[in-house]
């Protein structure tokens, strides 16, 4: 048995680094599943994956450089740099998965963004968010709204083309 489970077993834990140490990201339960720290990843340590009803945000420690990028381009705190490091990791320890609920266009069926992420995006704009279809359908939550149905920007604008008299080729 490796002398590391042993110490953790025991109640050993790893040491923590010094005030300015960047140790292991962590998901928070705040993380609306948008997706920024996956963009802004260097490595290319997080991944996010589409499947079905869900948006798997996958974050595999052993590609991580422990840069803090993904935390300083969260929008809500979702991902946090925790001062231990835990360098020993194997197997399923290596990865961690977080799953959100994802919102489809009703046209074409492509994933636009997860319900966290419109949610937070409505109550950031306020009244702003009014000025956007979409935005509108989901900050109703009813069919009772109207015209207004939840579209990709390509269908929405290929339905706001045809409305207009114009053929779109695109």
């Amino acid at each position: 048995m490796p002398l590391f489970k042993l110490r953790k077993e025991e109640g050993w834990e790893p040491p923590l680094g010094g005030e300015t140490y960047r140790g292991r990201p962590q998901f928070q339960d705040a993380c609306i599943g948008c997706g920024a720290c996956a963009e802004v990843c260097p490595p290319k340590a997080i991944q996010v994956k589409d499947q079905g009803e869900e948006r798997e945000i996958e974050l595999d420690f052993g590609k991580c450089i422990r840069c803090g990028q993904c935390a300083s381009a969260c929008p809500v705190e979702g991902i946090k740099v925790t001062p231990t490091d835990g360098v020993f990791v194997r197997g399923e320890e290596r990865k961690i998965v977080v799953k959100r609920k994802l919102v489809r266009c009703e046209n074409c069926g492509q994933p636009i963004t997860t319900i966290d992420h419109f949610r937070w995006m409505v109550e950031r704009l306020g009244t702003l968010s009014f000025s956007n279809p979409t935005l509108i359908r989901f900050a109703t939550a009813t069919d009772s709204a109207g015209p207004f149905r939840i579209l990709c920007p390509r269908c929405r604008r290929l339905e706001y083309l045809s409305d207009h008299g114009w053929r779109a080729k695109y």
